[in-house]
């Protein structure tokens, strides 16, 4: 299942973190380039059970973003969900699972 993240904040970060752990086909959509070259340098260190894991999840700015997911996690701030739907809407099909 190919999993697509919007809203890179914390909330956003710990489960597309925590799901790139658990080894699942996950990408995280950004809209701010300096974000995106900070996650593919440094990765996102994600800390579960007294344990660290650094890792290095797909990312794309969304104008890059050119084939579909089977589910989008929007994980935005509700005064920035409208905004970030319309600028993904271009890889939402019939088959999309939003949430």
């Amino acid at each position: 299942m190919k999993i697509g993240v919007i809203g890179i904040g914390a909330i956003g970060s710990f489960f597309g973190g925590s799901l790139k752990i658990m080894n699942a086909d996950i990408s995280l959509i950004l809209r701010n380039v300096k974000q995106k070259l900070l996650i593919e340098q440094k990765g996102i260190l994600i800390k579960r059970n007294n344990e660290e894991k650094i890792v290095f999840p797909k990312v794309f700015l969304v104008d890059e973003v050119n084939f579909n997911f089977d589910l989008i996690l929007l994980l935005t701030k509700t005064t920035d969900s409208v905004e970030a739907l319309n600028s993904i809407k271009h890889i939402i099909n019939t088959k999309t699972i939003l949430m």
